[in-house]
């Protein structure tokens, strides 16, 4: 069984574990962030004032800890 596979924008051949990739399936990802986004945007009506301060208080944390992690080189090229 060949690993090789064209694909169907460049119709170019690929080999290796890019083969494996699908291209043209980007419906999956797109509707988690939409679902991610609309939760967020629904929160304040959602959950109680302590657990919408608890929420923003991860988030900035989140936030602070790629920051940290780019600034060391840790998370990049």
């Amino acid at each position: 069984m060949s690993m090789r596979k064209e694909t169907p924008l460049s119709g170019a051949l690929v080999s290796g574990p890019l083969a494996r990739v699908t291209i043209g399936r980007p419906l999956v990802p797109m509707a988690l962030s939409l679902a991610v986004v609309a939760l967020a945007a629904l929160a304040p009506w959602l959950v109680s004032a302590y657990e919408l301060n608890l929420l923003a208080r991860f988030l900035a944390m989140a936030l602070l800890a790629m920051g940290l992690v780019l600034v060391w080189g840790q998370g990049g090229c």
